[in-house]
C-alpha cells in the first residue's frame, strides 16, 4: 500500500512539474506574440492554443489523481479555505510538501 501511495505521489509531483513547464512556455509565447506578425504570429498563436489544450488536459489528470486519495482531498480542501489559495496552489503544496 505504501509503495502505491509513493508511486502516486511521484506521479503527482511529475504532473505538477510538467504543468509548471507548460505555463512557463505559454507565458514566453504570449510575450513573443506582441512583437510578432505574419507567419511568426500565426505559429505563436498555434503554439499558445496547443499549450492551452495541454494544460487543460494536464489539469484534469492532476485533479483525477488527487481525487483518488482521500487524504489529499482533505488537505487540498483545507488549504483552499485560505483566502487566495485555489486548486492549483493547494494541489502543488500537497504534492511538494511531505
Amino acid at each position: 500500500m505504501l509503495a502505491i501511495e509513493s508511486e502516486t505521489a511521484r506521479q503527482l509531483s511529475e504532473l505538477i512539474s510538467r504543468r509548471r513547464q507548460l505555463v512557463e512556455m505559454q507565458t514566453a509565447e504570449k510575450n513573443r506574440r506582441s512583437r510578432s506578425c505574419g507567419k511568426a504570429l500565426a505559429d505563436i498563436e498555434a503554439d499558445i492554443e496547443y499549450l492551452e489544450g495541454s494544460l487543460k488536459q494536464l489539469n484534469q489528470e492532476i485533479q483525477e489523481l488527487t481525487q483518488n486519495n482521500t487524504q489529499w482531498i482533505d488537505q487540498v480542501n483545507l488549504l483552499k479555505t485560505t483566502p487566495g489559495i485555489g486548486q492549483v496552489i493547494s494541489t502543488t503544496l500537497v504534492s511538494d510538501l511531505p
